[in-house]
């Protein structure tokens, strides 16, 4: 790639920015550790979505309580794998930039993102899945209306 008098090309830019992250790359591959948990953990409640679905459909075992509590802790472990992955990302590029404002304002705005997204996780559990696994629901669900 040609480059005009006093540019520099993309290589040299691409090391130039490599050099700045290098120090960081345990960080990296611990935020990488993070999300894997956190993806993990979406898979894990698609799992649990569909034992609750089997169970609706054919309650063989007693697992009324066994299920709630799985989700509350993969909604744990997921907020835990988001922000492992978030913060140490975060931490990385307040490192990198010489920004004084969003070196100094990244953690509250990453604890606004954990908070909405964890009790999101846990108010869908208390609001919507926790009723429907007590035996008054499912009483009205089975009877007829009158």
């Amino acid at each position: 790639m040609s480059t005009k008098k006093g540019e520099i090309s993309s290589l040299q830019l691409y090391g130039r920015l490599l050099s700045y992250v290098l120090p960081y790359i345990p960080l990296f591959l611990l935020s990488i550790v993070g999300f894997a948990i956190y993806s993990g953990s979406q898979v894990a409640a698609t799992e649990w979505l569909k034992r609750v679905i089997d169970h609706v459909n054919n309650p063989v075992e007693d697992l009324r309580l066994l299920l709630p509590l799985a989700l509350i802790a993969i909604a744990f472990v997921r907020g835990i794998g988001f922000f492992i992955g978030n913060y140490l990302l975060s931490s990385i590029s307040s490192f990198c930039s010489k920004v004084n404002f969003f070196s100094s304002h990244f953690l509250v705005s990453l604890i606004n993102l954990i908070i909405y997204f964890f009790f999101l996780d846990l108010a869908f559990a208390f609001v919507v899945i926790i009723p429907m696994m007590s035996d008054s629901f499912m009483m009205h669900i089975s009877s007829p209306l009158i």
